[in-house]
């Protein structure tokens, strides 16, 4: 908490040597003895190191030599130089051995806390119970949970006691970075996610759910029957008790008269189970709550739950929630595989959040799941084209614990390309962009395929430059996809720009690539340098892939002229459909000439159709 995310880069435009400080000199670490800027930078680069037992954060209080910037000159800590008198820094902590220019920070050092802070002295107090310093205006208005600030962000599990962010303090008593908190608020969480209770106020939330359960009639059969659950009685105090129902739910047996009955919004957040997550959930879920009790409608819409996906859920949730102990990892799984429709896949999501909750707050592990589960989880919601859900995973502070990976929009991209949906796959790849998740070749391959077979040139063109941009190293099948599109709308800039790209990185010519470039040639009326292409094919490919040669001169001949032709303006069609017609048999003649057994048909060359007219 010594400086924040908007100092960091003004300082660094201001010619000091440290990113993160004002400050006429640097200091010598004593856990690895080199110098540093300052101890952010230190652990900075420390933390990019590949071995990771090389990886250590400096002990400020250890600091005893620094180095003053003006002279370098290596003396004991101070704040004046003692070689040539300079401040090193106006702002000086000899506890913390810390220096700063920009005394506009109000910096200040708290015993208790035993780090310098920053704000100014008489606008903080220090909790003794939370552990940490708050701002005056929660003196005797907050909760106090110990050691509050002694903990990692939920959200992006940085530690916050020593964090350059702001933080937020929640009416929980817990906290978190102010950034993650805005964020998650952004994405309509409304709890906390250590503890789960509201962290604004949902008052008139709660009497908007109260009144439409209390406008919808309950179904027959249940209207007048009692039901005994020992779990139920815990709802009674979250509803206001109205319409008295009960159900009998023993086995078929007659329910005992002892057994109190239930109102309606409480039967009805039963019935309704662990599905409610989130208040923005509850309110859907109330809405439609009228059309929910068809059984028609349900399954026509999202379907019913599977009896497996069910059984399983609740072994889960029983486990972490009232035993609370871990569940097998295996129970994750043969969930994820039974999931078959959209409701198994809602189900899947509320046990995974449970999950990560019963991990942060009773195991203390703030790491998320392995990038495995995240895959096997976004191919089940594709499975069964629960792709909301799908799109949820690759968040990367997400409230179910998964890492997103590009394997996982992988699968989405995929669904994508099997349905030419370009709409789901800008989707996806703007969350790629927006989480900061690489880019990757197979990436290129997915994507390029869904523009060629939409036919979108302008997309094609948008998502080739970003790859390039990014540093992707295109595979083949990306480079046959992108030449040839090029070569299909008769586009000789691009194609000839691809190819420079293309031989960067690859030394021979695939069967497409190869292919596409003599297209460009023809297309320029250049047969002979189009046959020497295909010479070099045949002389490069091997036995397996030659048979290939012929086939796609044969479409060459057949198919491209006229594909190439219709997409051209209406003054250019008949110039280039008469260039064509001399120079593909000019090609073959070379071809043959050139002793290469070529056998095609060049009739088609010679018809006249909707497009030469």
């Amino acid at each position: 908490m010594e400086g924040s995310a908007n100092e960091r880069l003004d300082f660094g435009k201001m010619g000091y040597g440290c990113k993160h400080y004002r400050r006429r000199c640097k200091i010598r670490a004593p856990c690895c003895n080199e110098i540093f800027e300052c101890r952010h930078c230190h652990n900075e680069a420390v933390g990019m190191l590949k071995n990771p037992y090389d990886r250590h954060e400096i002990n400020r209080l250890e600091v005893t030599q620094v180095i003053c910037s003006v002279c370098d000159t290596e003396q004991q800590v101070a704040r004046v130089c003692t070689n040539c008198g300079v401040n090193m820094g106006e702002y000086f902590c000899e506890i913390c051995k810390f220096y700063d220019d920009d005394t506009e920070k109000q910096q200040f050092h708290c015993d208790d806390c035993g780090i310098c802070r920053v704000g100014g002295l008489e606008n903080f107090f220090h909790c003794e119970k939370c552990g940490s310093c708050y701002s005056i205006s929660l003196r005797d208005n907050h909760m106090c949970v110990e050691n509050s600030m002694r903990h990692h962000c939920p959200i992006c599990y940085e530690y916050l006691f020593d964090s350059l962010k702001d933080t937020a303090v929640m009416k929980c008593g817990h906290t978190m970075h102010k950034e993650c908190y805005h964020e998650m608020i952004k994405h309509d969480k409304y709890c906390c996610p250590i503890c789960s209770k509201s962290i604004i106020d949902m008052s008139r939330t709660w009497k908007r759910i109260d009144e439409e359960i209390e406008a919808t009639m309950m179904p027959e059969d249940y209207r007048y029957r009692k039901i005994t659950d020992s779990s139920l009685p815990i709802f009674k105090s979250s509803f206001r008790p109205t319409l008295r129902i009960s159900i009998n739910f023993i086995n078929g047996n007659t329910a005992t008269p002892s057994v109190p009955a239930l109102s309606a919004p409480q039967l009805f957040v039963k019935m309704l189970g662990n599905r409610l997550q989130t208040p923005r959930d509850m309110m859907c879920s109330m809405m439609t709550s009228k059309a929910s009790f068809s059984s028609e409608t349900t399954s026509s819409v999202e379907g019913t739950p599977t009896e497996t996906v069910k059984e399983l859920s609740d072994k889960i949730l029983e486990s972490v929630n009232v035993k609370r102990t871990m569940s097998p990892n295996s129970w994750t799984w043969s969930l994820i595989e039974n999931c078959k429709n959209h409701e198994d896949i809602k189900i899947l999501f509320n046990v995974l959040e449970n999950l990560r909750r019963f991990r942060l707050s009773n195991l203390r592990i703030h790491d998320n799941f392995n990038c495995n589960l995240c895959r096997e989880v976004t191919k089940a919601c594709v499975r069964v084209g629960a792709l909301d859900f799908a799109k949820k995973a690759l968040w990367k502070h997400n409230m179910y614990g998964l890492t997103p990976s590009v394997g996982s929009a992988h699968h989405i991209l995929l669904y994508a390309k099997d349905h030419k949906d370009t709409k789901l796959m800008a989707e996806v790849m703007k969350l790629l962009k927006v989480n900061g998740l690489p880019l990757q070749p197979g990436t290129a391959d997915i994507v390029f395929r869904i523009c060629y077979d939409t036919d979108d040139s302008e997309l094609i063109s948008k998502y080739a430059k970003r790859f390039v941009m990014a540093g992707v190293k295109l595979r083949e099948p990306s480079f046959e996809i992108w030449m040839e599109f090029a070569a299909k709308i008769g586009d000789t800039e691009s194609l000839w720009k691809i190819e420079k790209l293309r031989s960067e990185s690859m030394k021979q010519h695939s069967l497409g690539t190869g292919f596409s470039c003599t297209k460009g040639f023809l297309l320029e009326s250049k047969p002979g340098e189009a046959a020497a292409v295909i010479q070099i094919l045949n002389q490069t490919l091997s036995d397996a892939k030659k048979p290939g040669i012929m086939v796609e001169l044969q479409k060459l001949v057949n198919e491209w002229p006229f594909e190439v032709i219709k997409r051209q303006k209406p003054e250019d069609k008949k110039a280039l459909a008469t260039a064509l017609k001399s120079d593909i048999p000019a090609m073959v003649a070379a071809l043959l000439s050139e002793g290469l057994k070529v056998n095609v048909n060049l009739d088609d060359l010679a018809r006249e159709d909707g497009v030469l007219s």
